[in-house]
């Protein structure tokens, strides 16, 4: 049988951005079936048949297949591919609104909304994992549902299947960074730690020569006071999630503010979306799908990018959860996988806030067990 790729919550917008990714690299990969599975019979077809025309018009190196099954999907999978929303935009305008409310920060990834998103989505990850681990062995989820930390660190610790997270962040960062040096792409590079959301560039370097001093001052310019006397105090570049912990008075303020929520706009521009894959003569990604959000790793070679993986063995930044903690290293991604490079040494003055947030995928999961199949396995140390 050829290569399978199965994807949970094929439904989204951003499938077409997905299809489009697989058809550049058609000939590396090798793919024969793609199968595409979500439970919104509707979405799904809309979606799944832009996909289709897509493939249709890229000469059919691959067959697409549509299905409201999730084991129809992940069986004889080389990898299963999940990016869900559990309780769709409904429950993510929730998540933004009721946190608010009380006085703290409404965010889907971050705060009380992210922690309630995890407890959501963890247990149906969970429910994917153990069936990879029935139906298809040895298959690499390879995991885009937000928080994509806690969601990814739910599987590595209580299955046994094989997970990477993915995120588009750091992405953004070293383009940012490059594009401070208006250098080359491959001529950077810079070690990347921390956990999703959390994260820091550090040891930046313009073919081989340190440049961080460059990099700090000239993103520093273009900022606001705040954010250039934290990127002096850090001397590192951090995620742009990290404004809510370094700014939270300020954006709390903003989001009071807000006449809409971010996910009331995204449900409009969803709408919009939808709408336009619903057109028979559309045969590509239209660009207001950039509006969206996100992104998916672009790369047609080996090179750097940021993934979420376990690390095992006491590491600085985390040793207070006296666990295993997976983070996001920079490793350097070829066709059969990816390899580590050297962590940066994270600093002492933030180990507060990164040990805080350690605790939050243990307190997740500790929070989903009980959902979770009698006999599953605990990977925990």
């Amino acid at each position: 049988m050829g290569m399978k790729i199965g994807v949970i919550g094929a439904g989204s917008t951003y499938t077409p951005e997905l299809v489009e990714g697989l058809l550049r690299r058609q000939e590396a990969i090798g793919l024969d079936e793609l199968t595409l599975m979500d439970i919104d019979d509707e979405k799904l077809g809309v979606v799944g048949g832009l996909a289709r025309r897509m493939v249709e018009r890229a000469g059919a190196p691959f067959t697409v297949r549509l299905t409201t099954e999730r084991l129809d999907a992940i069986r004889d999978a080389a990898f299963v591919l999940t990016q869900m929303r559990v309780g769709r935009l409904a429950a993510r305008r929730k998540d933004e609104l009721i946190p608010r409310q009380q006085g703290f920060i409404g965010q889907e990834t971050t705060g009380p909304g992210g922690f309630a998103k995890a407890l959501r989505t963890i247990p149906v990850i969970l429910q994917v994992a153990h069936e990879m681990e029935e139906h298809a062995p040895g298959a690499i989820m390879i995991n885009f549902t937000n928080p994509a930390g806690l969601v990814t660190e739910a599987v590595l610790t209580h299955s046994d299947v094989n997970a990477i997270g993915l995120c588009n962040g750091p992405l953004g960062t070293r383009k940012a960074i490059v594009a401070a040096l208006g250098a080359r792409d491959h001529d950077v590079s810079m070690r990347y730690f921390g956990l999703n959301h959390l994260s820091f560039a550090a040891d930046i370097a313009l073919q081989g020569r340190d440049v961080t001093d460059r990099v700090i001052e000239a993103l520093a310019r273009d900022a606001d006071a705040t954010d250039a006397a934290v990127l002096r105090a850090l001397r590192m570049v951090p995620s742009n999630y990290l404004q809510y912990y370094y700014r939270t008075a300020e954006k709390l303020e903003e989001q009071r503010r807000e006449e809409r929520s971010r996910a009331e706009q995204v449900m409009e521009i969803e709408e919009q979306l939808l709408a336009l894959y619903r057109d028979p003569d559309l045969t590509e990604k239209p660009a207001i799908l950039e509006k969206r959000g996100g992104g998916l790793v672009q790369h047609g070679r080996d090179g750097p990018h940021g993934l979420d993986r376990q690390q095992h063995g006491r590491r600085p930044h985390c040793q207070h959860t006296q666990s295993r903690r997976h983070r996001r290293p920079t490793a350097r991604v070829r066709r059969r996988g990816g390899r580590r490079h050297r962590r940066a040494r994270g600093h002492a003055a933030h180990a507060g806030t990164i040990a805080l947030t350690c605790a939050r995928p243990r307190a997740a999961g500790e929070g989903v067990r009980a959902t979770d199949r009698p006999g599953g396995r605990d990977r925990r140390p």
